[in-house]
Formats: C-alpha cells, structure tokens, sequence
C-alpha cells in the first residue's frame, strides 16, 4: 500500500489534467481506440496517462504532461477519424489467416539477412517490390552507391570527372523468397557507381524491370551517367532470371523511373534531371526521356516539347491518371536550380507541379505553396486514394546550393485536386532530419485503403487520408526494424495476408551489409 501511494503521489507531481476536463470520457476514448486507461472510473492516474502519451506520441503530437482542452480536442479528432468500436486488428487478421500465410509468415519475417560485396558501399536503395515469382511473398530490389571516399579519398559528390573511370563498381541485387527463405543475387551487368531508381512492371503477360543506372559521383554538369537496362524475368524452379533485352544508347543520369501501360504500350518514363522537353532519346546525360514499348518487345521514342518546368531539376516524375479520364497526367517533384553558391536562383519560380493529359498538352498546374519557397526542392511525389478521396502528395527538402549548404530539412505537403489543389492539413510530421522519398503507394490488407510509405527515415512511417479529407503521418508499430542509422531505406513487402517492412540503413559504409525484415503489422 505505501509504495502505491508513493508512486500515486510521485505521478500526480509530474502530471495534471484541467478540473472541466470529464476524465471518463478521456478514458472511454481511450478504450474505444484501444488503448488500456484502467477502469473507466474518472481518475486520472498512471494508466490513463501513460495511455495519452502512446497516443499522442503515436501521432507526433507533443505532449507535455499538462491535459487541457486542447489535449481533449485532439483526442476527440482521433477518435472521430479512427475508430467507434475497438476491433483488435491482430485478432482479426490471425482469425483469418490460412496455414500457408502462417508458413509464409514464420519463414518471412522478422528475419535479419547480411551479404557481400566487392567493395565498400554508401547510400543503399530499396528500389521496388512486387512478386515476382507468384508464392504470396514481395520480393524486392536494392540499389548502392560506392563509397569514393575509401576508394579515392574523395566524398561524394565531389568526384571530378576524369577520377570517375578509377572507381570500381557495384552491382544491384535482387531479394527473392525461396523454399529455404530468402535469397540473395546480383543483377547481371548492373554493375554502377550509384544506382537508386527501379521499377518492375507487368506487360502482355510478361515481367519487366527498368534499371536506371545514376552514376552521379561529381559536381554538376562534371557527371558522364551511365547506361540504363530493361530486363524480362523468367522464373525456373524457384529461382528468378533476368534477361537483358535493351540497352539504352547513351548515358544518362537516372533519378526516376516511371511506368504506364495501356491496351498496346507500355511508356517508361525517365527521369534524368532534364528540364522544358522530353524526347525520344538520350542528347546528353540529363535529357528527360520517354520510351513506350509494344507487346513485340520493340522500344521506340517520343518527343514532347515544353512538358517540363525550364531550368530546374525534376527528381521525381510520376506518370499517373489522377482525375479517372483515361488519359496520362504528370506529377513533378521539382528542384529549384540555384548558382553552386546558392545566391542566385535561375529557375523561373519554385515549387513543384502537374501536367494534365502531359502526352497532348503543356500547360503545368503549380502545386501552391512551396513547403520551402524560393529554396524548395520536391525530392519525391505520389498519388493515394481513399474512396472518393483523391490526394496528391509532395515530399520535399530544402536546398541552398551544393556550395552553399546542400540540403536541409524534411516536409511533406498534401494538395487536393478536386478542390483546385488547395493545399491540405497534415496530422504528424516525417521523423527524418534530410529529404525523404515517398517510396511506394501500398493497399494495406485491413485498414482498406492506399497509404504511402516513407523511404528514408528514422522509423518506419505511412501516410493515410483521413475522414475528413486530411492527412495523417503515422508511425508504424512494427518490431525488427533497423535503428541502427540516422535513416534507413524502407519498403512494403506483403507477406501472404501480412503486411511488413524491409528496412536498411541507409549509410552503413561496409562491405558486409545487412537488413531486416519486420514483424507484421
């Protein structure tokens, strides 16, 4: 009893709720959102605290041991976005999982996996998930970086060119689930100083991966690039093959890959940093490029003048339908172009932008306001829906030249296209201290709707439309994730009906690496 009343008192002293504050009502919330405040009897003591502070840090919201009103505004939003009844989401996905989703799930996951390469490696890629081999599990590219800095003394970017050639090379690897667990391969000839834009995709009954090889090593306009591949994979008795059917013909430094096919074509979509056109093929190593390809496998060209914002950089292109009228828009994630010293913008406005209908039409809808204004660099841009809900959003950096400071700083911004792209409130914030990617849009099996996931952050994040048309930033509880650097490369894998993360850290300088594979959600 006297340790009780100790610990009572010891827990009042560092927290306190408002007197208009109906506590039962806090705690019945609590329950119906199912966390565990004790017995609804209206004292605020350990438990109902302890269970606010989940909550809250849940969400991102500071909370600092003082509950007032607007503790209880905050609490009744969740709870009117969330949830009326609780319904353990475990217990209902183990009620419907199968013996194979067991198997799948006990062989899959929380599992941590280590290979080896040649040389030293820096900046590691989750590139692209999908299924390859048809068993119910993701399997999953990853692309590297060599670290220069062992190799020449010289960090990257900073390499100059005629150094280049001196850098021995790293392939990318192909994860894939086999009947003994997963397995690690290198993907022939995608030896590359840096490589960190992928995409699978489906066609005419085949799968494709479109490797967009970067290579970018040095100061700008001092980067040669280096040639992109498209591979057709077979599968044979478990194991996965890759078969190189084109190359491109000239250099190019990849920072995005996007793919859309229609009844007769596929279009892919690379992004090399190119500003005002896109043409039919490489003129230098940071033309934008447009390939479509027929189900005969043939590769031709497309030429589409004015289609990018001029004098910048766009990281990130999305080819999308985002207003369901069967024509191809483009999203831009866009880099405001600056002297090297950061002094001078040359870009005509900052910010980054859509075009409707991109492959007959010019005109850009600016994407207002710029989360970093005159110093915005979109890094990565998505599109999630949620019943009638449509929301674009922009994950961004701000950049204050690569002589004058690089890039700071970690925002999302939301824009909603059935409301003249009006910007949209956002719950949370991303848990990274540098640019993010919105790496890939996921359907999460229970929670029913397209959520995107954050690739390069401290732990691993989802970002999800609200009732009431916002959008919330949660971080996921998930157990088995690598903490072991500032950031990891983080991706969605389904396992079966399980949905977990492959995580790895981003900057692990060693030529063992390792990653880990999560608990379900």
């Amino acid at each position: 009893i006297m340790i009780f009343l100790i610990c009572t008192f010891f827990w009042s002293a560092l927290a306190s709720v408002e007197n208009r504050i109906n506590v039962e009502r806090v705690q019945t919330i609590l329950k119906e959102l199912c966390y565990n405040p004790g017995p609804i009897d209206g004292v605020w003591g350990p438990k109902t605290e302890g269970e606010i502070y989940s909550l809250f840090s849940k969400f991102n919201k500071i909370y600092d041991g003082e509950f007032g009103v607007k503790e209880m505004t905050i609490l009744e939003d969740f709870h009117s976005n969330y949830s009326s009844k609780c319904v353990s989401i475990k217990n209902k996905r183990d009620n419907e999982l199968t013996s194979k989703d067991r198997q799948l799930i006990k062989k899959f996951t929380n599992k941590t996996l280590t290979f080896s390469t040649n040389h030293i490696a820096t900046g590691i890629h989750l590139m692209d998930s999908a299924d390859i081999n048809k068993d119910g599990v993701d399997d999953f590219i990853i692309g590297l970086q060599v670290d220069s800095f062992a190799q020449l003394g010289i960090e990257c970017c900073k390499v100059p060119k005629e150094r280049l050639k001196e850098i021995k090379q790293l392939s990318s690897y192909i994860v894939y689930s086999h009947s003994d667990g997963f397995k690690i391969e290198k993907i022939p000839e995608s030896e590359s100083l840096r490589t960190w834009a992928a995409e699978f995709f489906f066609f005419n009954g085949n799968t494709y991966l479109y490797l967009g090889k970067n290579g970018e090593m040095g100061l700008p306009k001092q980067n040669p690039g280096e040639k992109s591949l498209l591979y057709k994979i077979n599968v044979s008795k478990e194991k996965i093959y890759f078969k190189k059917i084109w190359e491109a013909d000239k250099p190019t430094i990849t920072a995005s890959i996007s793919t859309f096919a229609v009844d007769e074509f596929v279009y892919i979509l690379e992004s090399n940093y190119g500003s005002r056109n896109i043409v039919q093929r490489p003129v230098n190593p940071n033309t934008t490029v447009l390939y479509k390809m027929d189900k005969e496998e043939t590769i031709t060209g497309v030429n589409l003048l004015d289609r990018l914002k001029p004098k910048s950089a766009d990281n990130m292109l999305k080819m999308v339908d985002y207003d369901d009228d069967g024509k191809i828009d483009l999203l831009a994630a866009n880099e405001v172009w600056k002297t090297l010293n950061g002094k001078k913008i040359l870009s005509p406005w900052a910010g980054s932008y859509l075009v409707d209908n991109f492959l007959f039409r010019k005109a850009k809808i600016k994407l207002d306001p710029p989360s970093f204004e005159k110093d915005h660099a979109g890094m990565s841009i998505a599109l999630i829906r949620d019943e009638d809900k449509t929301i674009i959003l922009e994950a961004a950096t701000s950049f204050l030249g690569h002589q004058g400071g690089g890039f700071k700083g970690a925002k999302l911004s939301a824009y909603d296209p059935k409301n003249n792209f009006s910007s949209v409130a956002i719950t949370g914030r991303l848990n990274s201290k540098k640019g993010s990617h919105l790496k890939k849009i996921h359907v999460f099996p229970h929670f029913g709707s397209e959520k995107a996931t954050i690739n390069y952050s401290n732990t691993p994040q989802v970002i999800s439309i609200k009732e009431n048309g916002g959008v919330d930033i949660i971080n996921m509880p998930i157990k088995n994730y690598d903490s072991s650097h500032k950031f990891s490369s983080i991706i969605p894998l389904n396992v079966g009906k399980c949905v977990a993360f492959a995580t790895m850290g981003n900057r692990q300088k060693s030529k063992k690496l390792s990653f880990k594979i999560s608990s379900c959600l």
